[in-house]
């Protein structure tokens, strides 16, 4: 999927503020979430002549695109073409991303005669947030980093309107309008809106593909392995990233969420590397399920050099790679 593709924007809150905040400096539009889809609501609204806030509870704009995922998924696949889906200021990201490696004739070229060529969809995270801080500042949103919003007591509400958002470090925001542009939808959660947890059954919505798969083959383990500390004897738990829990039936709800992965920017390039650091709390425990798959037979292929000046940025190329298995 594009990097910056426009997910759903939910307008959380809206309408003037109330006399008792008359007296307070008010914007149009605050937009909780630096993340990408966040940033170009904010440029947006700014563009249309309006007063933005973004708000973001980090020190980076851009979320996951400043955070390691140069790969984007545009025209990387043989078997189609979705850079025509790409539009907007989606695209003038990605111009701009093109203008910053010298290469935006070669961006306009294949624009025009519809070439296939994922270089130029792809870029270092650290381009991405240079392009994300200028354009910004070009179009004259105020950004407020360090800014996490309170859990308790985090919003202020006319009815069920919106008036001010309240953050851990002492601030806060007023505006005629919300936007909540976080991964997780902390502003919803905060205001008071209703959510879910999970996937839902099938039965729900009168659906097939939701819920428990017991049929899928995407991701699974192409040999056995055994799951227990000692192996053969279930009475001994299980190792890491292994849940002792029944899977349950085909087709029902249940409240497990999509894995969460790191994206590691690597290179190929020794003189632009930093070397890993092994952490205070490290556990070799928890990489018994790799040694074990390995041990097996199973092969966990290293990832290549699809990004600019030699570098990668692997997630989940494998399905014991880089997600938090269990």
């Amino acid at each position: 999927m594009p990097t910056l593709r426009l997910i759903k924007l939910l307008l959380v809150g809206f309408g003037l503020c109330g006399s008792a905040l008359a007296a307070e400096p008010v914007a149009d539009l605050c937009v909780y979430g630096g993340t990408s889809a966040g940033v170009i609501a904010a440029v947006q609204a700014a563009q249309l002549g309006h007063r933005v806030i973004l708000v973001e509870a980090g020190q980076h704009l851009g979320g996951m695109s400043v955070e390691g995922l140069g790969g984007t998924d545009i025209d990387n696949h043989k078997e189609f073409q979705n850079s025509p889906a790409v539009g907007g200021l989606a695209l003038e990201f990605y111009r701009r991303i093109n203008a910053r490696y010298g290469r935006l004739a070669a961006f306009e070229s294949a624009l025009r005669t519809g070439a296939k060529q994922p270089a130029l969809w792809r870029f270092e995270p650290h381009v991405a947030e240079t392009v994300f801080d200028a354009w910004v500042k070009e179009v004259g949103v105020t950004v407020r980093r360090g800014h996490r919003l309170k859990e308790t007591g985090g919003v202020t509400k006319e009815s069920a309107r919106i008036v001010a958002l309240h953050f851990e470090n002492g601030a806060t925001v007023r505006a005629q309008q919300f936007i909540d542009a976080t991964y997780e939808g902390d502003l919803l959660a905060f205001a008071g809106v209703s959510f879910a947890v999970g996937r839902e059954g099938n039965a729900a919505y009168g659906e097939t593909k939701n819920g428990i798969r017991t049929d899928t083959t995407h991701g699974q383990f192409d040999r056995p392995v055994d799951p227990y500390r000692v192996p053969g004897d279930p009475a001994s738990g299980v190792i890491h990233g292994v849940r002792d829990v029944p899977l349950g039936r085909h087709g029902d709800a249940d409240g497990s969420i999509q894995g969460f992965a790191f994206r590691l920017c690597l290179t190929r390039d020794p003189a632009n590397r930093i070397p890993f650091e092994k952490p205070a709390a490290y556990d070799p425990a928890h990489f018994e399920l790799q040694r074990r798959y390995l041990a097996a037979g199973g092969t966990i292929t290293p990832p290549g050099a699809a990004l600019p000046n030699g570098k990668t940025d692997p997630g989940t190329w494998h399905f014991l790679a880089g997600n938090f298995t269990g």
